[in-house]
C-alpha cells in the first residue's frame, strides 16, 4: 500500500461489476436519520508503519489527482480503502481529508450512502 511512487490512482471501472471493490466513497443523505446506538466500540489503532503509510495516502488525496473522474469533496466524504485483510477511513473535514475516528456507533455513519467504488490502479497501469 505504501509504494505510491507512482502516484495513488483510484479507478471507477467503468462497465465492471464488483462484488467486493478496493475503495469505496460513501456520501451523506441527511434524508436517512442517524443511528444512535450504545455500546462498546474498538477504537482503531495503527502500528508507525501504518500512520506513516496513511499520512502519504491522505497527502495524495488532498492532492487531488488520484479519482480517475470529476470529484470535489465536500465536508463529511468518507473513502474506505481495503488493503490485503484491513480497510482503512478516511473523512473529509473541513479543507482536508484526514483518518476517520468514528466507530461503528456513531450516529451519523448510518446516513451515509455509496457514490462511487472501483479498484485501486498498480504502478504498472493495471487495476486490481
Amino acid at each position: 500500500m505504501c509504494d505510491l511512487a507512482e502516484g495513488l490512482k483510484l479507478c471507477t471501472c467503468e462497465g465492471e461489476t464488483l462484488d467486493d471493490p478496493d475503495w469505496v466513497l460513501e456520501r451523506r443523505d441527511d434524508s436517512i436519520p442517524p443511528d444512535h446506538r450504545r455500546g462498546r466500540a474498538l477504537i482503531p489503532r495503527y502500528t508507525d508503519a501504518e500512520q506513516s503509510c496513511l499520512a502519504l495516502v491522505i497527502a495524495k488525496l488532498d492532492d487531488g489527482s488520484c479519482f480517475d473522474f470529476d470529484y470535489t469533496p465536500r465536508d463529511g466524504d468518507v473513502l474506505i480503502l481495503r488493503h490485503e485483510t484491513k480497510r482503512y477511513r478516511f473523512r473529509f473535514a473541513g479543507q482536508a481529508w484526514e483518518l476517520d475516528d468514528s466507530t461503528s456507533l456513531t450516529g451519523w455513519r448510518a446516513q451515509m450512502v455509496r457514490e462511487k467504488t472501483g479498484r485501486r490502479a498498480l504502478t504498472d497501469g493495471a487495476t486490481r
